[in-house]
C-alpha cells in the first residue's frame, strides 16, 4: 500500500498528515507515532548544537489526532537559528556585555550588526522524514 502523506515544516514545526482516503482508512496501530518518533529522532539529530544544548533537547511530539501528529520546538530561538537574521543597526561590546542600538554622543557610529544565516535544519529533516516515510509505514504493516 502507498503512503499519501502531507510533511510540512515551519520555523519550529514538522507536521506530519494522512491525506484523502487515508485519513479516513484505519492504519496499522502505532503507524503514525512510528512516523513521529522518527521525525523526532530526525530533526534532534539535525539541531545544531550550541553550549546549552537548549535547541536539541526541547523538541517534542504533539499528539493531535490519530491522522496528525505536529513535532514541535518549545525553544523559543528556533525559528531564528532554522530562517537566519537579517542585518541590522547595533553591534555587541564585550566590555559591558550589551548591544549598543542607539547612537549617542561619545558614540554616534554604533554600527551594524551583519545577522547570520538561517540553518534550515527543520526543513532538512523534513524532507529526510519523506524519504523515510515509506519504509517506515511497510515496516508497521508487515509487523
Amino acid at each position: 500500500m502507498l503512503v499519501n502523506l502531507r510533511i510540512r515544516s515551519r520555523a519550529a514545526e514538522i507536521t506530519v498528515k494522512r491525506l484523502g482516503a487515508y485519513a479516513r482508512t484505519r492504519w496499522p496501530r502505532g503507524a503514525m507515532h512510528s512516523l513521529a518518533r522518527r521525525g523526532l529522532q530526525i530533526v534532534t539529530e539535525n539541531s545544531p548544537e550550541g553550549k546549552t544544548q537548549k535547541l536539541k533537547n526541547l523538541w517534542r511530539i504533539e499528539h493531535q489526532t490519530a491522522a496528525r501528529k505536529v513535532i514541535t520546538s518549545d525553544c523559543e530561538y528556533t525559528k531564528y537559528v532554522e530562517e537566519g537574521i537579517g542585518p541590522s543597526p547595533g553591534r555587541y561590546v564585550p566590555v559591558i556585555e550589551r548591544r549598543l542600538v542607539k547612537p549617542s554622543k561619545r558614540n554616534p557610529n554604533i554600527g551594524t550588526h551583519p545577522g547570520f544565516p538561517g540553518r534550515w535544519f527543520v526543513r532538512k529533516s523534513a524532507q529526510q522524514l519523506k524519504v523515510e516515510a515509506q519504509e517506515i509505514f511497510n515496516r508497521e504493516v508487515n509487523v
